[in-house]
């Protein structure tokens, strides 16, 4: 347990060269301290503009100050993705509600019950339980510090978008994996939601007439143009999207010290927002950047040796896969020869007060989840199929890559 102690407006500190020192006018400051003799104490320091820069002596103190500052800055925002990762929006959010999944917006309904076919919590678990000590400890101090949030501030005492909500509720480790586990799909299968549950088996031809119902033929440059719209470089004037990063050496600056400017191209607003923080383990970890997700490292920034940013990349992260089916069963594959049968997977989850379960079949094969985009040429004909496998899944080595580069 970690109490919240208040203490006076901290004077500026300069901790990284590169700051200009007029934003660090640091403007309010918190202490959280640890009861427990020898516990860590996380210090959080706030300048004139509001950004958070947090320190504390090991991963899991400084996660647990980093969650605890994001909660203080977007509460409402994370307790409803919390909703949305756990398959609960048409519950808390109505049957006609829209909620946003990844970066697109669909109907509750169709969030759930996608939600509720691909979170596997027992996998990632076991996918979680592979990386380095120090992300482990990570990710149990961000829990820690988000509710840590919730418990200091009380129902009453959230912003009015969320004050005593229902929906409302501590975060667990498997929902965080689960936080991830969007993130990271969100340009893949997360992308495609729709087209997964709208596949279903073709209807059986009555007796007597013919049986194979062709997959639709679509110009390969009009089914490109379409899948191009489930991109995360997507933009809708048909264009992409893409960052900007301009690195100058020493013999290009007036001063001799090389500088980096990064201008990612995601959203101002909603869940893919950058976050900015500078978070530190004095002579471990000093760094200053922008994060999306609920990590506890920089994602772009820089520390006292090295800037760097990224981009949104044309590179696809997942593989679609044409299938040849059994003439007899749409529901069975061929793979080198032999008949392999899929998996029909059945997901219920809670519909609106007082309405309906919501219910649905997803199928699967030993790639991944049929789907059907049919203005891309992709449906489930009586012969052919097509499924989708997604390299992101279970990546849990994000983790340890943005620590590392930290």
């Amino acid at each position: 347990m970690l109490r919240v102690r208040s203490s006076v407006c901290l004077p500026a500190r300069l901790p990284l060269t590169l700051l200009a020192a007029a934003s660090l006018a640091a403007c309010s400051s918190v202490s959280l301290q640890e009861p427990a003799a020898g516990g860590r104490t996380v210090t959080i320091e706030r300048t004139a503009h509001g950004i958070p820069h947090i320190t504390a002596p090991d991963y899991e103190g400084l996660a647990f100050g980093v969650a605890y500052a994001h909660a203080q800055d977007n509460v409402c925002q994370t307790a409803q993705q919390l909703i949305t990762v756990r398959g609960e929006r048409t519950q808390f959010f109505s049957a006609q509600g829209m909620g946003q999944l990844g970066l697109r917006v669909l109907p509750n309904p169709q969030i759930d019950l996608f939600i509720r076919a691909h979170m596997d919590d027992a996998a990632l678990a076991r996918a979680n339980a592979t990386v380095s000590a120090e992300a482990r400890a990570a990710g149990r101090g961000y829990v820690a510090g988000y509710n840590q949030y919730l418990r200091d501030v009380g129902p009453a005492g959230l912003p009015g978008e969320c004050r005593s909500a229902s929906w409302v509720r501590p975060m667990t480790e498997a929902d965080l994996f689960r936080l991830t586990e969007q993130t990271m799909i969100l340009g893949g299968i997360g992308a495609m939601a729709d087209a997964v549950l709208a596949a279903q088996p073709p209807v059986k031809a009555a007796a007597g007439t013919d049986a194979a119902q062709p997959t639709a033929q679509v110009a390969p440059e009009e089914a490109a143009r379409v899948l191009a719209e489930y991109s995360i470089n997507h933009r809708p004037d048909g264009g992409e999207l893409g960052s900007n990063g301009w690195g100058f050496g020493r013999n290009a600056t007036p001063n001799g010290v090389g500088v980096m400017l990064g201008n990612p191209h995601f959203p101002w607003v909603g869940t893919n927002r950058f976050w900015q923080m500078h978070i530190t383990i004095p002579g471990q970890v000093d760094v200053m950047g922008g994060a999306i997700g609920h990590g506890s490292a920089v994602q772009i920034g820089f520390n006292r040796d090295v800037a760097w940013t990224h981009t949104v990349s044309t590179g696809k992260r997942f593989t679609l896969y044409e299938l040849t089916l059994d003439p007899t069963d749409p529901t069975t594959y061929i793979v080198d020869g032999q008949k392999k049968k899929m998996v029909a997977q059945q997901v219920s989850g809670p519909g609106a007060l007082g309405g309906p379960l919501l219910k649905h079949t997803v199928y699967r094969t030993q790639w991944g989840p049929v789907l059907v985009i049919p203005r891309a040429g992709l449906t489930w004909s009586a012969t052919t199929a097509y499924a989708i496998a997604d390299a992101l899944t279970l990546n849990t080595r994000s983790a340890d890559a943005w620590m590392r580069m930290n």
